[in-house]
């Protein structure tokens, strides 16, 4: 994972016409989640329409997490994880594991008339800035029968969705993120499935190198910088056991810290990272997400 000084604040309406069409809009600094080229399906095979759609999700959630691993994640490299066939029958749920994250995916039912679908859409936008997959399997579900694209926004005014369409992707076609009307599904009446990522995990766990006093009377804690995380925290207490006092360092992938402490007294030092997005939904409210990793083993220092 690059080191890199990046805030992922995701503004998911109100902002321009190209915020709109992929619901989120990120510092200049960062990947644009607008670039149509994002979208861009290769080694498409027939059917590969749902797969591609996860794809896309699970790409823009390593994105939105600050990870790499979005260029390399695609419907090639999610076939073996997702699908029952190898092919493109998805699993109703299955994990996928890129750069120390582990995402796990979940189908539910969409359920009642077209104007109750999208308000069970629009609802699990707001904890999903990295989208929502819908499945019609009907043949009435789209131009070429069934069919499955990613959701990725709102527009409130004009009362319709975004979505990313694998088959405006591949070939000679890449528009990238259109309006539900740009795509080749018809109502959303006809869908009868979505897909979401339900849980978020960090796999790589973090763990103090070293110790070292300073001639500060200080002492510094170091550690790499590993996937899947955005910043750190670290913690401390008076026995290996005993009641952690835990401190979240807000630079992003800081790879140590000074810290105060006391001549004469062992104190045992944890560390565990974290990855925090934060984000404003379609409807104009504040939301953040934050993954915690697991505690390191204790390590323990006496400053003499």
């Amino acid at each position: 994972m690059k080191k890199r000084t990046l805030r992922r604040l995701l503004m998911l309406c109100f902002l321009s016409a190209a915020v709109f069409l992929s619901g989120t809009a990120v510092n200049a600094t960062d990947v644009n989640l607008n670039d149509a080229s994002l979208y861009k399906v290769k080694n498409y095979k027939s059917g590969d329409c749902l797969l591609c759609a996860n794809a896309y999700m699970i790409k823009r959630m390593a994105m939105l997490m600050e990870s790499d691993s979005y260029k390399v994640i695609s419907n090639e490299a999610l076939r073996e994880a997702a699908t029952a066939d190898g092919v493109n029958t998805l699993n109703s749920s299955y994990t996928y594991t890129a750069d120390g994250i582990e995402y796990t995916v979940t189908r539910g039912d969409l359920n009642g008339t077209a104007a109750d679908k999208c308000r069970q859409v629009r609802e699990m936008l707001k904890e999903h800035p990295e989208g929502i997959v819908v499945w019609g399997g009907s043949s009435s579900a789209s131009y070429s029968g069934p069919h499955g694209v990613l959701i990725t926004g709102y527009n409130p005014d004009k009362r319709y969705f975004y979505a990313a369409d694998s088959a405006r992707n591949y070939n000679g076609s890449n528009t990238g993120i259109t309006s539900w009307a740009g795509t080749t599904m018809f109502s959303i009446r006809y869908c009868s499935a979505y897909y979401i990522i339900s849980s978020v995990r960090l796999t790589d766990a973090a763990k103090i190198d070293s110790i070292k006093k300073t001639d500060d009377g200080r002492i510094t804690l170091n550690w790499k910088d590993i996937g899947g995380q955005n910043r750190y925290q670290i913690s401390k207490a008076k026995s290996a056991s005993g009641k952690l006092v835990t401190k979240t360092l807000n630079s992003d992938r800081a790879t140590s810290v000074s810290v105060q402490t006391d001549e004469g007294t062992t104190y045992y030092y944890r560390l565990r990272g974290v990855n925090r997005i934060e984000y404003v939904d379609w409807n104009g409210v504040s939301h953040e997400k934050v993954v915690f990793g697991d505690w390191s083993a204790a390590k323990k220092y006496r400053l003499e």
